[in-house]
């Protein structure tokens, strides 16, 4: 959850933004309620991180 606040220049355009994160994480990755929610609904693990990280590659080591 994020919301963006333009702050503008006297002409009236945009020149930077300040962009606020919510909600109880650090805003970037995994969510864990949302990964539980997947796991409930019956997704696999490895369905779960391709969703939050969909250009990762897993692979066994």
């Amino acid at each position: 959850m994020i919301w963006i606040e333009p702050q503008f220049n006297l002409k009236g355009w945009p020149e930077e933004f300040i962009i606020y994160g919510g909600g109880w994480g650090h805003g970037v990755g995994l969510c864990q309620v949302g990964a539980h929610g997947l796991a409930d609904a019956g997704k696999s693990y490895d369905e779960i991180l391709k969703h939050y990280f969909p250009k990762a590659e897993i692979e066994k080591l």
